[in-house]
Protein backbone atom coordinates (compact mmCIF):
# COMPACT_ATOMS: atom_id res chain seq x y z
CA UNK A 1 0.00 0.00 0.00
CA UNK A 2 0.97 3.68 -0.13
CA UNK A 3 3.22 5.48 2.27
CA UNK A 4 1.55 7.10 5.26
CA UNK A 5 2.73 10.59 6.11
CA UNK A 6 2.09 12.78 9.09
CA UNK A 7 -0.04 15.88 8.65
CA UNK A 8 2.90 18.13 9.45
CA UNK A 9 6.37 17.31 8.17
CA UNK A 10 7.97 19.79 10.60
CA UNK A 11 9.16 17.05 12.94
CA UNK A 12 12.03 16.21 10.64
CA UNK A 13 13.08 19.83 10.74
CA UNK A 14 12.24 20.44 7.08
CA UNK A 15 8.82 22.05 7.47
CA UNK A 16 9.71 25.64 8.28
CA UNK A 17 6.13 26.91 8.16
CA UNK A 18 4.83 24.23 10.53
CA UNK A 19 7.74 24.79 12.91
CA UNK A 20 7.33 28.57 12.90
CA UNK A 21 3.59 28.38 13.53
CA UNK A 22 3.79 26.27 16.63
CA UNK A 23 7.31 26.43 17.99
CA UNK A 24 6.70 29.07 20.67
CA UNK A 25 3.48 27.43 21.85
CA UNK A 26 5.20 24.05 21.89
CA UNK A 27 8.22 25.36 23.78
CA UNK A 28 5.91 26.82 26.46
CA UNK A 29 4.20 23.45 26.81
CA UNK A 30 7.50 21.59 26.97
CA UNK A 31 8.43 23.62 30.03
CA UNK A 32 5.35 22.16 31.74
CA UNK A 33 6.17 18.53 31.03
CA UNK A 34 8.00 16.34 33.55
CA UNK A 35 11.61 15.78 32.41
CA UNK A 36 11.05 12.17 31.33
CA UNK A 37 8.30 13.26 28.89
CA UNK A 38 10.54 15.91 27.30
CA UNK A 39 12.85 13.24 25.91
CA UNK A 40 12.82 11.83 22.39
CA UNK A 41 10.74 14.61 20.82
CA UNK A 42 12.00 13.79 17.34
CA UNK A 43 11.26 10.07 17.57
CA UNK A 44 8.07 8.37 16.48
CA UNK A 45 5.57 8.08 19.30
CA UNK A 46 3.09 6.45 16.92
CA UNK A 47 5.08 3.86 15.01
CA UNK A 48 2.12 2.64 12.95
CA UNK A 49 1.60 6.00 11.26
CA UNK A 50 5.09 7.45 11.80
CA UNK A 51 3.91 10.34 13.97
CA UNK A 52 6.59 12.15 15.93
CA UNK A 53 6.13 13.00 19.59
CA UNK A 54 6.72 16.68 18.71
CA UNK A 55 3.80 16.56 16.22
CA UNK A 56 1.50 15.29 18.95
CA UNK A 57 2.64 18.04 21.31
CA UNK A 58 2.11 20.57 18.49
CA UNK A 59 -1.46 19.32 18.06
CA UNK A 60 -2.08 19.76 21.79
CA UNK A 61 -0.57 23.25 21.59
CA UNK A 62 -3.10 24.02 18.84
CA UNK A 63 -5.98 23.00 21.12
CA UNK A 64 -6.39 19.23 20.76
CA UNK A 65 -7.29 18.04 24.26
CA UNK A 66 -8.71 14.61 23.47
CA UNK A 67 -7.25 11.55 21.78
CA UNK A 68 -9.81 11.97 18.97
CA UNK A 69 -8.70 15.56 18.34
CA UNK A 70 -5.02 14.57 18.32
CA UNK A 71 -5.90 11.73 15.95
CA UNK A 72 -7.65 14.12 13.53
CA UNK A 73 -4.60 16.37 13.38
CA UNK A 74 -1.82 13.76 13.36
CA UNK A 75 -3.28 10.29 12.64
CA UNK A 76 -1.69 9.02 15.87
CA UNK A 77 -3.56 6.07 17.45
CA UNK A 78 -5.23 5.10 14.15
CA UNK A 79 -3.17 1.93 13.71
CA UNK A 80 -3.01 -0.59 16.51
CA UNK A 81 -3.46 2.22 19.08
CA UNK A 82 -0.43 0.98 21.02
CA UNK A 83 0.53 4.65 21.56
CA UNK A 84 -2.86 5.64 22.97
CA UNK A 85 -1.74 5.64 26.62
CA UNK A 86 1.26 7.81 25.80
CA UNK A 87 -0.94 10.27 23.90
CA UNK A 88 -3.39 10.33 26.81
CA UNK A 89 -0.54 11.05 29.22
CA UNK A 90 0.67 14.00 27.13
CA UNK A 91 -2.87 15.35 26.94
CA UNK A 92 -3.32 14.90 30.69
CA UNK A 93 -0.14 16.81 31.47
CA UNK A 94 -0.47 19.55 28.90
CA UNK A 95 -4.20 20.25 28.86
CA UNK A 96 -4.40 20.38 32.66
CA UNK A 97 -1.41 22.70 32.67
CA UNK A 98 -3.14 25.04 30.22
CA UNK A 99 -6.77 24.95 31.25
CA UNK A 100 -6.75 23.67 34.80
CA UNK A 101 -10.15 22.06 34.25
Amino acid sequence: MGEIKTVNDSASGSGALGSAMSSSATENLLDRLPPHLRKDLNRHLCTCNLVYKRDIIDAIAKGACTVAEVCKQTYATMGSACCKQQVERLIECLCQAEGGE
